[in-house]
């Protein structure tokens, strides 16, 4: 009887375990905040509402304006100003953009796309955190899309919805 009830204990708490790591996996997403931007360029939800922050910087003969959307760990940035229409420009750009920097060395770097839209993603561990990126060359603007976690979790569903709901217009 003892060893019984030893054995029901344990394969309740297994299954409660169990069923703990499912509930970390879903996520309601219906709180999540769409921001659009204000000339209709683009979409994406944010999991709160995000801070809008924009600045320029000029050097001769150009001006590069960048606009940093953001709210904790989740982060998109819009650069504009540069106006590159060879795609092998393009992509070489977007292969520095997700490369090594200093001491970051990607654990990797794919090419993907949004459409017609050249991009690159990417994984880093910078600052003592794992940040995964998605990089899209519109010929004008550079998006930089970027969520900064503690612990790598490639199958974090945040990180996927918020990369999946980014739409260009």
């Amino acid at each position: 009887m003892r060893w019984q009830s030893l054995l029901i204990a344990v394969v309740v708490s297994l299954a409660a375990q169990a069923s703990f790591a499912a509930a970390d996996r879903v996520q309601d997403f219906r709180n999540w905040v769409d921001y659009r931007a204000p000339d209709g360029s683009f979409s994406i939800s944010f999991p709160a509402p995000p801070k809008k922050l924009t600045s320029s910087r000029s050097e001769p003969g150009l001006t590069v304006s960048t606009t940093d959307i953001s709210v904790g760990g989740f982060g998109l940035t819009i650069s504009e100003g540069l106006a590159v229409a060879d795609p092998n420009v393009v992509g070489a750009l977007l292969d520095r953009m997700a490369g090594p920097k200093g001491a970051d060395k990607p654990e990797y770097v794919r090419a993907i796309s949004l459409g017609a839209v050249p991009g690159r993603e990417n994984l880093m561990f910078r600052d003592r955190a794992w940040v995964y990126q998605r990089f899209y060359w519109t010929g004008t603007r550079l998006y930089n899309l970027m969520v900064t976690m503690p612990a790598r979790d490639d199958k974090a569903v945040s990180v996927r919805h918020f990369f999946e709901s980014f739409r260009l217009k």
